[in-house]
């Protein structure tokens, strides 16, 4: 799964239990991930984060088995338990650039927008989709709707930039195709 630029959050649970994920891509633009976002996701091998900082949420990526490979460009500062159960839990409590905290509740950071390339569909197209929400001209995708097993996320709806994937867009949806869950430009 390749996440669009322009998307700042991974919401909770987002994509928990999904097995049918075994790579996911964040661009820089994700500063936030959020509690159990890919937690009991057991095929998940690997994960690349662009960021230069990104926040991440108790049990983010817990009880993934099969997570061998964590590839982050920048800092981390994470919760307590956001690898509980994955092979990569111990080298990564000693990585200098991640900053453990035990801090209860949502982390939370400004909305960085950022401009978008190519990849618009229009309000028609997306209501059949997905239910979204629009918030200050930035757009959370809240839940897939549609029939499709291969699902391309837009980076823009009615080019207004999509931000968000919302709190269990994913959840419980094992028709759909996560290797194809992508951004293609």
């Amino acid at each position: 799964m390749k996440f669009p630029v322009g998307v700042n959050k991974i919401h909770a649970a987002s994509f928990r239990g999904d097995n049918s994920l075994a790579y996911v891509f964040m661009p820089k633009t994700v500063s936030e991930i959020h509690k159990s976002a890919f937690r009991d996701c057991v095929n998940l091998e690997e994960v690349k984060v662009e960021s230069e900082y990104v926040r991440i949420e108790k049990t983010a990526f817990g009880d993934c088995p099969n997570l061998y490979y964590f590839d982050f460009d920048g800092s981390i500062q994470a919760q307590s338990m956001v690898f509980n159960g994955t092979p990569i839990e111990e080298d990564l409590k000693k990585d200098s650039r991640v900053e453990w905290i035990e801090q209860e509740g949502r982390l939370r950071l400004s909305t960085t927008k950022t401009g978008s390339e190519g990849n618009n569909i229009s309000a028609s197209k997306a209501m059949e989709l997905f239910l979204y929400s629009v918030t200050d001209g930035d757009i959370s995708i809240d839940k897939y709707i549609g029939k499709n097993k291969q699902v391309i996320m837009p980076d823009t709806i009615n080019g207004l930039t999509v931000t968000h994937i919302g709190d269990a867009c994913f959840e419980d949806r094992r028709d759909v195709s996560g290797d194809c869950l992508a951004y293609n430009h």
